[in-house]
C-alpha cells in the first residue's frame, strides 16, 4: 500500500511538472518572439568597436563570408556558452534547461555543435549543412541522430541558426526529438564568435525548453573582408 500511494504521489508530481512546462513552453515562445523583435539590427565589431553590419557586408557578402567559416570548421566542435550580452563574455561554458524525463526533474546540457560538409544557396540565402549537438541529461550523454542544419541571412539585420527537430534517446529508453535555434545580433570579426539569442526543447519522453544568450565560438577563425572599402572606424565617424 505505502508503494502504491509513493507511486501516486510520484505520479501526481510529474502531471504537475509536466503542467507547468506546457506554461513553461508558452512563456518560452513569447520570449524567443520578443527576442527577434529586439534583434532590430545586427552588428559587426571589430577592435573594440561596433557598427551596423550592413554598412560593412551586403547579405551575399556575409553568406561567402560564413560559408567559408563554416566550411574551416567542418568536423571540429563549435563550442558555445552562456553569455552577457551587454559585455558579450561568457559567464558558463554550456546551456542548460528544465527537462523532465519521465518523472525524473533535471537540467538538459549542450556544450557545443559539429557541422559537416555545407552547401550554400544564394538563391535562398541560405547555408545547408548537417550538424551534430551532443546533449545530457543530469551529467549522463543522450544518443541522439545527426540533425539537418540551416544558417540563413534573409538580410545583414536577419540572421538565423536552425536545427531541425531529431531524434535523441536517453539510457536506450527515453524517445524524444530535439531542436534548436538561434537568432544572431553580434559577430565578431576579430574572435570568430557570433552572439545571439538561443532557444532548445525536447519532446517525448523528456519534456522541456530553455531560451538565453550564448557565444557560438568557432575554433578556427577566417579573414574576413567586407564589401564595401570603409574600414569600421572609418564607418563610424560618419
Amino acid at each position: 500500500m505505502k508503494l502504491c500511494a509513493l507511486l501516486i504521489s510520484i505520479a501526481s508530481i510529474g502531471l504537475l511538472l509536466i503542467s507547468q512546462i506546457s506554461n513553461a513552453d508558452q512563456q518560452q515562445a513569447e520570449k524567443k518572439q520578443s527576442a527577434q523583435e529586439q534583434v532590430k539590427q545586427v552588428n559587426v565589431c571589430s577592435a573594440g568597436h561596433c557598427m551596423v553590419v550592413d554598412k560593412a557586408y551586403s547579405t551575399e557578402a556575409l553568406l561567402k563570408q560564413f560559408h567559408r567559416l563554416f566550411k574551416i570548421n567542418e568536423g571540429d566542435k563549435v563550442s558555445f556558452c552562456k553569455a552577457d550580452k551587454a559585455t558579450q563574455t561568457c559567464k558558463a561554458k554550456k546551456v542548460c534547461h528544465f527537462v523532465l524525463g519521465g518523472i525524473i526533474p533535471g537540467s538538459g546540457c549542450a556544450e557545443g555543435i559539429t557541422f559537416h560538409p555545407s552547401e550554400l544557396s544564394l538563391q535562398t540565402a541560405e547555408i545547408t549543412m548537417k550538424a551534430d549537438m551532443p546533449l545530457t541529461f543530469i551529467g549522463t550523454p543522450l544518443a541522439c541522430t545527426t540533425a539537418q542544419g540551416n544558417f540563413s541571412i534573409r538580410s545583414p539585420n536577419d540572421i538565423a541558426l536552425e536545427l531541425k527537430p531529431h531524434f535523441c534517446s536517453w539510457m536506450a529508453v527515453g524517445a524524444m526529438s530535439a531542436k534548436f535555434s538561434f537568432v544572431v545580433d553580434v559577430i565578431n570579426v576579430d574572435r570568430g564568435e557570433i552572439g545571439g539569442y538561443w532557444k532548445h526543447s525536447v519532446k517525448g519522453t523528456g519534456l522541456g525548453s530553455g531560451s538565453g544568450y550564448l557565444l557560438l565560438q568557432f575554433p578556427k577563425n577566417i579573414e574576413w573582408q567586407a564589401m564595401n572599402t570603409l574600414t569600421v572606424e572609418q564607418a563610424l565617424v560618419q
